[in-house]
C-alpha cells in the first residue's frame, strides 16, 4: 500500500512537467492553439480519473454514451426500492430489445449486476469478451447445441409423430427436441416415430416440419455461480422469458429464476430480494427513441415457500409455480402489455383522447393511467356500456391513419385557409433552414446510418426465419444499430481527418491546422446533425394537418367534433363506471381530476398555440412499442393491476 501511495505522489509531481511537454510537443508540430488547450484538457481529466480506469468502468462509460445517444431519453422510476445492500436478483421484462435491455438496466440501476447471457453470445468474440469484463454469467441453451433431426415432424398436443424419423436412438427422455425455433423437453420416446414432451406445444403443427434435437444441458454449474454470487451480496439480473422478442405480451416465464433465488435461500440461508423491473420502449428500435425504466416493489420470498423447495419433489415444484406466479405479477404492474396490437393502439388512443390538451404529463403518469385503462377493458370489454365507444375510437383511429393525422394535430386541421398557409410558409422556411444546419453533419453520418440499417435489417431477417415468437424481428434492430456505430465511430473519426488533411495540403492551407480543426469540427457537425435533424423531423409532421385544413376542411371538421364527443363520452364512462369498479376510492386516488379543456377543445385551432405543442410531445412520445410488434404509434398494454386504483 505504501509504495502505491509513493508512485501516487510521484505521479502527482510529474503531472504538470508532464502536461507542459505535451503543450510544446503540439507547439512545435504547429498544431492550433484550440486543439493543443482540449488536448491538455483530456489528458488532465483523465489524470483525475485514473485510479478509476478499469476495462469494466470503461466498458459502462462507452455503454452508457452510446445509449444516451440512441436514445432521445431516458426515464426511470423506483429506483428508491432497490436494496442498497445484500444480494438481489433483478428480474426484467419484456426482453423486447435483445443486448440493449441490459444495458438500460445497467444504466438506471444505482448497483453492479451481472446478467445471464446465453454461452452462445459468450462464444462471440467481442460480444463476449464484453459481457465476461460487465461479469455475465454464461447460461447453456440447448436450442444452441441442437442439431438438425432426420425426418419430419407433426405434433398434436404434447405428441410428437415422426415420418422418416428415428426417435429411439437419437432421443432419451430429458433431452430437448427443437421446434420452430423453441426448446421442449421430451418426457418419453415411444418408439421410433413417436415421442411424448414435458408440455404441450401452443399450437398443433399438422405441416410435417423438421426438427433438431439437443442433449439434456447440465446447468448445475450455472445455478453455483449464481448462488455463489448471491452469498457474496451481489446482484444478478435474468430475463426470464429465455429470449427477446417482438411481441406484445409476455412470452411463458422459465422456472429457473424461482430455483435461482429458493436454491440459494435454502443453501446459505441468506435473505435474497426479488426486485421486478420493467422495460418500456418508446419506439425502441428507432434511432433517438424514448425508453422508460420502472423498478417495481421487492417479491417478498416466505419460509414456507424456502421449506417446500427443499422437500423436493411435488413441493419443490408448487413452491416454484408459486413464486414463478408471484414474479409474473409483480412484473405486470411495472409494464404495458396487450394481447394483441390492435388492442394496444385502442388502450393509448383512450387514454389520448381521456387526458386533457395542453397537460403534459411524465412517462410514469402515461404508463400509469394506460394500465388502469387496461384493467377496465379487461374487465368490460365485452360490457354493452363501452362497446359502442370502443368501436368509435376504433373508426377514430382509422380515419386519422386515412388522413395521416395524428390526435394532437386534428386541431391544426381546421384552421382558417389564411391561416394555413401563413403557418405552411413559415415552416417550410423553418425546414429549409434545419436543412441547412444539418446537411454537412447528415453528409458525415450517412455512412454509419446506411451501413447500420442495412445490417441490423439483414439481421431481423434472420432472427425472424430462427424463431416461432418473433412477429418482425424488431427486438434485434437497436443492438445491431448500436453495435455497428460503434464499430464504425471510430473508424469515421480516423479516415475523414485524414481526407481533411489531404484537401488541406493541397490547398496549401497545412496539413496538421485543417486535420486539427476538421477533428474538432467534425464532432459540433455530427452532433448537430442528429439535433437539428430531430427538429427538422418534428416541423415536417405539422404540414400534413395544413393540407388537410386547406383541401379537405369539412372532414377536418367533422373528425374535430368526433373527437370532442368521444372524449365527452369516455370521461363520462370513467365517471360512471370508476366507482362501481373501484368503490370509494376511486374519486380520491385519480390521475386526472380537473378537465379545464372541454369547451376550448370544440373550437377550432385559429393560430399555433402552446398547447397544442405540448399535446404534440405527449403524442410523440406514445410511439410506444415495448415490444416492437405494434405500429409506431401503439404501444403495449394488457397490466393487471392489483389493489384499487382509479383513471
Amino acid at each position: 500500500m505504501g509504495l502505491f501511495y509513493g508512485r501516487l505522489q510521484l505521479l502527482e509531481f510529474l503531472i504538470v512537467p508532464f502536461l507542459t511537454l505535451v503543450y510544446l510537443t503540439l507547439s512545435y508540430l504547429t498544431f492550433p492553439f484550440l486543439f493543443k488547450f482540449i488536448v491538455v484538457l483530456v489528458f488532465a481529466y483523465f489524470y483525475n480519473v485514473v485510479d478509476q480506469v478499469t476495462l469494466k468502468n470503461v466498458l459502462k462509460s462507452i455503454i452508457t454514451l452510446a445509449i444516451k445517444i440512441f436514445f432521445r431519453e431516458i426515464g426511470h422510476c423506483g429506483t428508491h426500492k432497490v436494496p442498497s445492500t445484500g444480494p438481489v436478483i433483478f428480474v426484467c421484462a419484456p426482453h423486447a430489445n435483445q443486448f440493449v435491455d441490459p444495458l438500460l438496466v445497467m444504466h438506471v440501476i444505482p448497483r453492479d449486476v451481472g446478467f445471464l447471457c446465453a454461452a452462445k453470445s459468450m462464444r462471440r468474440k467481442w460480444v463476449g469478451s464484453m459481457a465476461r469484463a460487465l461479469n455475465a454469467i454464461g447460461v447453456e441453451r440447448p436450442q444452441d447445441l441442437a442439431k438438425g433431426g432426420v425426418g419430419k415432424i407433426t405434433t398434436k398436443g404434447s405428441k410428437v409423430t415422426g415420418t422418416g424419423t428415428s426417435f429411439d436412438q437419437v432421443l432419451k427422455p430429458g433431452w430437448s427436441i427443437v421446434i420452430q425455433g423453441e426448446s421442449y423437453q421430451v418426457a418419453q420416446v415411444d418408439s421410433a416415430t413417436e415421442l411424448t414432451l414435458s408440455a404441450s406445444l401452443p399450437s398443433d403443427l399438422d405441416k410435417p416440419t423438421s426438427y433438431q434435437f439437443a442433449p439434456k444441458v447440465d446447468q448445475s454449474a450455472v445455478f453455483e455461480s449464481v448462488w455463489s454470487s448471491l452469498k457474496d451480496g451481489k446482484c444478478v439480473g435474468i430475463f426470464p422469458e429465455g429470449g427477446s422478442h417482438d411481441r406484445t405480451d409476455f412470452l411463458p416465464l422459465k422456472a429457473g429464476v424461482t430455483m435461482m433465488a429458493l436454491g440459494a435461500i435454502a443453501k446459505y440461508g441468506i435473505d435474497v430480494k426479488i426486485v421486478p423491473v420493467g422495460l418500456n420502449y418508446f419506439s425502441g428500435h428507432r434511432f433517438r427513441s424514448r425508453a422508460f425504466i420502472e423498478i417495481g416493489d421487492p417479491i417478498p420470498i416466505t419460509s414456507e415457500l424456502v421449506d417446500k423447495y427443499r422437500e423436493g419433489g411435488v413441493a419443490k415444484r408448487e413452491a416454484c409455480t408459486t413464486l414463478l406466479d408471484n414474479i409474473q405479477r409483480a412484473l405486470r404492474t411495472v409494464t404495458v402489455v396487450a394481447p394483441n396490437s390492435e388492442t394496444l393502439e385502442l388502450l393509448w388512443a383512450v387514454r389520448r383522447l381521456y387526458v386533457p390538451d395542453g397537460k403534459k404529463f411524465p412517462m410514469e403518469t402515461q404508463l400509469e393511467l394506460t394500465r388502469r385503462f387496461e384493467e377496465v377493458y379487461e374487465k368490460l370489454n365485452s360490457d354493452e356500456r363501452v362497446q359502442p365507444t370502443i368501436q368509435r375510437v376504433i373508426q377514430y383511429n382509422q380515419q386519422l391513419q386515412a388522413l395521416g393525422l395524428r390526435d394532437h394535430q386534428v386541431r391544426s386541421a381546421t384552421l382558417t385557409n389564411a391561416d394555413a398557409v401563413k403557418r405552411l410558409c413559415l415552416l417550410v422556411a423553418a425546414l429549409m433552414t434545419m436543412a441547412v444546419f444539418a446537411l454537412p453533419g447528415f453528409i458525415l453520418n450517412f455512412p454509419i446510418f446506411a451501413v447500420a440499417r442495412f445490417i441490423s435489417r439483414q439481421k431481423a431477417v434472420e432472427a425472424l426465419k430462427a424463431s416461432s415468437v418473433k412477429i418482425e424481428g424488431k427486438d434485434v434492430l437497436a443492438t445491431w444499430k448500436l453495435m455497428v456505430s460503434m464499430a464504425m465511430m471510430p473508424f469515421v473519426f480516423v479516415v475523414y481527418p485524414i481526407l481533411a488533411a489531404v484537401v488541406g495540403h493541397l490547398k496549401g492551407w497545412g496539413a496538421i491546422n485543417t486535420w486539427a480543426y476538421f477533428a474538432i469540427l467534425q464532432i459540433f457537425m455530427m452532433y448537430a446533425s442528429v439535433r437539428f435533424s430531430e427538429t427538422g423531423i418534428q416541423i415536417a409532421r405539422q404540414i400534413k394537418p395544413l393540407f388537410v385544413s386547406v383541401l379537405k376542411k369539412q372532414t377536418g371538421v367533422a373528425i374535430l367534433l368526433e373527437r370532442q364527443d368521444l372524449r365527452r363520452k369516455i370521461r363520462e364512462m370513467v365517471d360512471s363506471l370508476g366507482p362501481e369498479l373501484f368503490g370509494s376510492s376511486f374519486h380520491a386516488s385519480r390521475v386526472v381530476s380537473e378537465f379545464d379543456d372541454v369547451d376550448e377543445a370544440t373550437k377550432p385551432a385559429s393560430k399555433p398555440s402552446k398547447s397544442n405543442e405540448e399535446d404534440k410531445h405527449i403524442d410523440d412520445s406514445e410511439e410506444y412499442d415495448i415490444v416492437e410488434g405494434a405500429s409506431d404509434d401503439g404501444s403495449n398494454p394488457n397490466v393487471r393491476r392489483f389493489g384499487s386504483i382509479s383513471l
